[in-house]
């Protein structure tokens, strides 16, 4: 009896996707899903996710924790995302575990976006800590390592050679219309590989400029669209080719950057307006000390 908790929508609706059995995908869910999955029963209404909103996750939590004995508990628990998780949720997914459970909890402190510390968890026989990056080419995780913690000096990059990172400095739209079409026509890159990460302050005017040319998706990956996603709501999942466009340095913080590189795999193209392109550059091309 596995359970899959998350914090980000994206993360858990690819990972259902990529499970063929209904029983399991029921349980790969986000946090607040979960939480209201459980309130839901209890009460014997069904309450939409579009209409939770965060405010109250504290009092379903706590009207949970009152109710323990109706909550079901899990064999194998899998918590990804966990540098994002409140100390309260801590406690409610100690508290589904049986003396005999299984839990891994994933995590990369680089990615913490809410400001939350994770707290001592009980009962943990083994901690890790994953070293060697595979999942991201060499070039792309070279850049990546400038914006981890100590730059990356302990991590190992066993990813495979690719292209290079590219970085433009934009004036208008058009450019990232233009390099679409040449991932497209010339490098024969199909258009559901391509993922267009942006600031949050440019995703509307950069989705209403590709949708006048090309099928495009923000809710979930599919088969036959251009995926477009805030920087931040991307984090947890990856692309084979990357166009990241941001607008400055002075908005757009480190951590930020960190996510929207990583989510690349083979290919990334960064997009930058002019005035910043340099600044950026530079930061970019800064080798790395590393052992």
């Amino acid at each position: 009896n596995p359970i899959f908790i998350c914090r980000g929508k994206k993360l858990s609706k690819a990972l259902c996707k990529s499970i063929d059995d209904l029983s399991l995908q029921k349980n790969v869910c986000t946090f607040d899903s979960w939480i209201l999955r459980i309130f839901s029963q209890e009460l014997k209404q069904n309450f939409k996710s579009d209409t939770f909103e965060a405010k109250h996750r504290e009092e379903i939590v706590n009207f949970i924790f009152d109710s323990s004995s109706i909550v079901n508990k899990f064999d194998l628990i899998v918590v990804d995302e966990s540098q994002d998780f409140e100390e309260s949720w801590w406690s409610l997914i100690e508290s589904v575990a049986t003396e005999n459970s299984v839990i891994w909890i994933f995590g990369d402190s680089n990615q913490n976006i809410w400001s939350v510390v994770k707290p001592e968890i009980s009962n943990l026989s083994q901690s890790f800590k994953l070293n060697d990056v595979i999942r991201n080419s060499k070039q792309i995780s070279e850049k990546t390592m400038l914006f981890y913690d100590r730059k990356g000096k302990d991590i190992s990059l066993k990813g495979p050679y690719a292209t290079n990172v590219e970085i433009f400095p934009f004036d208008t739209l058009d450019l990232i219309v233009k390099e679409i079409e040449k991932l497209k026509n010339i490098e024969s890159v199909k258009l559901s590989d391509v993922t267009i990460l942006t600031s949050i302050n440019l995703f509307q005017l950069v989705k209403e400029k590709l949708k006048k040319k090309y099928p495009v998706s923000t809710d979930e990956l599919t088969d036959s669209t251009i995926h477009i996603s805030t920087i931040l709501n991307f984090k947890g999942l990856e692309s084979a080719c990357v166009l990241l466009v941001i607008d400055d340095l002075v908005s757009t913080e480190e951590q930020e950057l960190y996510i929207g590189l990583s989510r690349a795999i083979n290919s990334l193209k960064v997009f930058i307006k002019k005035d910043n392109y340099e600044s950026l550059l530079t930061i970019l091309n800064e080798v790395s000390e590393r052992e």
